[in-house]
């Protein structure tokens, strides 16, 4: 797994060199659709930098995130409710023993889909909601349209704020966690070149 992670690190590192690219805006789009299957793509930290290094493109930025966001949430609702249990446990093994599952599980009773929104509006992870949702053979259009909701507030808050006002958005610890993960990719390289 480390070998992995290194990999991804210097990949990360390579494609924010292409932040002003045409193409960079859509690769973030993919990026935010893997990041629901291999979960270490720091997609805040990505979208925010770059916002940051081209503010005048935040709307697009936004947009492809956003979309690849749900797309990738989407898909790993159909493949629950495809496959099941089997699936998840494979996935994700051990995710419905967790706390986290059993107050998503509990939440997702009282409050319906809007949980969904929530999860999907904040830095948190949303893996039990789409879990829990899809199990529970909700149709997946709402499903895709409660989690398109959440999106467009955290990615068009986190894009709006970038390009407009970054000071007010590097205060928030969880942003600032990403982006010193991209920071922390970026200085590994340069260290390693040195």
């Amino acid at each position: 797994m480390a070998k992995f992670h290194d990999w991804i690190e210097k990949w990360i590192q390579w494609l924010q060199s292409y932040v002003l690219r045409f193409w960079y805006a859509p690769l973030l789009g993919a990026l935010a659709l893997i990041d629901h299957f291999v979960l270490i793509i720091p997609t805040d930290g990505l979208l925010v930098t770059a916002v940051i290094a081209s503010p005048k493109h935040w709307f697009r930025n936004f947009l492809w995130v956003t979309l690849g966001s749900v797309a990738g949430a989407s898909l790993l609702a159909a493949l629950i409710q495809s496959f099941g249990m089997p699936f998840l446990e494979w996935f994700s093994p051990g995710i419905h023993d967790s706390a986290y599952w059993r107050l998503t599980d509990s939440w997702v009773d009282l409050y319906g889909l809007w949980v969904l929104l929530a999860v999907a509006a904040l830095p948190v992870f949303q893996h039990p909601a789409i879990a829990i949702a899809a199990l529970a053979d909700l149709p997946l259009g709402e499903i895709t349209l409660y989690i398109l909701g959440g999106r467009i507030l955290k990615y068009g808050v986190l894009s709006w704020l970038a390009s407009h006002a970054p000071k007010v958005l590097l205060r928030i610890k969880s942003i600032q966690k990403e982006i010193k993960e991209v920071a922390d990719i970026k200085g590994h390289k340069a260290s390693e070149s040195k």
